[in-house]
């Protein structure tokens, strides 16, 4: 008995121009029997399913058969042509390792000799307290944050963090006296604020190789830069040890969220000078 889902095309006779065809169980369109799927919808068609899945691994089969019947001298050749191929990237294999190796060794050992040199030629300027020629060398191989050399990059940022703020505390000091003397307001307490935050900034660090108890020999280094900074903030701003002991702690703290957060210790300069 023929399949109820099954039914003769128009026309009658089953022949090749009028195929089987069943309706799809899922949105009832009309397709051919042999299709493994509705063409419209994509619902599977599970006889043409399963005999399209059988005639796949007939197929495998065959091909198994097939690699199967390879004689044993064609095989024994293949083996043999696996193992060269094998063996040829193992060599390559290691001819690569064996060259990394070998390069890394002697770049290992040309950064040892460079070291050496840059750190006779730091220690020259170091000797004539010339930071300012030390953090250009460190600059020009972007060292200056590096620890490969700590001694001087240490001392180099810190020379660097005074000088500018001593700079920035100059100009901020010839405008106020210029407003002393024309009468126009000027802000010192926020003009200072860079370059206190720098000179603490850098007395900080210098403190901070002092509690090491100068494991690198930094001693007369940190003098040197130490006094830059109290020319400026002793001499001309006038700041007591109390005054600097301050700042340093608030630098400490590192909390940039406070906006002005010297201007306790500017108010006092701007007493110290008479505003």
């Amino acid at each position: 008995m023929a399949n109820r889902r099954q039914r003769k095309a128009p026309g009658g006779a089953n022949g090749p121009g009028n195929p089987v065809m069943i309706k799809c169980r899922d949105c009832g369109a009309d397709f051919s029997v042999d299709l493994p799927a509705c063409p419209y919808c994509g619902s599977e068609n599970v006889p043409a399913s399963v005999k399209e899945q059988y005639e796949y691994l007939q197929e495998v089969k065959n091909r198994k058969v097939d690699a199967g019947s390879m004689g044993k001298a064609a095989a024994k050749t293949m083996n043999r042509k696996i193992t060269v191929v094998a063996l040829i990237a193992a060599a390559a294999l290691l001819l690569f390792i064996g060259f990394y190796v070998g390069k890394q060794q002697a770049d290992s050992e040309k950064r040892q000799e460079q070291r050496k040199v840059d750190i006779q030629q730091l220690e020259e300027l170091y000797q004539k307290n010339d930071f300012a020629a030390i953090k250009e060398i460190l600059d020009k191989d972007d060292l200056l944050y590096s620890s490969s050399y700590q001694k001087y990059t240490e001392l180099a940022r810190a020379y660097y963090y005074i000088t500018e703020g001593c700079d920035s505390i100059d100009h901020a000091v010839v405008m106020f006296e210029s407003s002393m003397r024309t009468g126009y307001e000027y802000d010192m307490v926020t003009s200072l604020d860079f370059g206190l935050d720098w000179n603490f900034d850098g007395l900080r660090m210098l403190k901070a190789l002092e509690d090491a108890g100068y494991l690198n020999d930094e001693e007369s280094g940190v003098e040197y830069i130490r006094n830059i900074s109290y020319k400026t903030l002793k001499d001309k701003l006038k700041l007591t040890d109390e005054d600097i002991a301050k700042g340093i702690a608030i630098s400490a703290k590192n909390d940039y969220s406070v906006e002005n957060q010297y201007a306790e210790i500017a108010e006092t300069v701007v007493v110290n000078l008479g505003g």
